[in-house]
């Protein structure tokens, strides 16, 4: 599948699991953010602004941290769990695989779950 390798279920949390470690580490600092032209709403305004945003994959991870953290607190609420489910079917899974299997062959992610026993 166009040079992507995949990998399972069952790899990919375990792996999910190391990202959510990696954070405290740094981990958030390796996120790749996607390049957009942000317009403004009004018809009569003409600003726009070229800005850097995080990905539904690391948006993904970010709201699962959340959410782990969040356990067993009286800040854990059902929006964070329809985010989850907002990211995972407005985004075509295929493109969180490749974004997933992506960060794991850059070396700063990659290694740490490699490293992992």
């Amino acid at each position: 599948m166009n040079g992507v390798s995949m990998i399972s279920y069952d790899e990919l949390e375990a792996e999910l699991d190391q990202l959510r470690a990696d954070r405290a580490a740094g981990m958030s600092k390796t996120a790749r953010l996607l390049q957009m032209k942000l317009d403004a709403l009004s018809e009569n305004d003409h600003r726009s602004f070229d800005v850097r945003v995080a990905g539904p994959a690391a948006l993904l991870v970010a709201n699962a941290q959340k959410i782990d953290e969040r356990q067993g607190t009286n800040r854990l609420t059902d929006k964070d769990a329809l985010d989850e489910l907002r990211l995972l079917r407005g985004t075509e899974t295929y493109e969180l695989a490749r974004r997933f299997c992506e960060a794991l062959r850059r070396p700063a992610i990659g290694q740490s779950c490699k490293n992992r026993s």
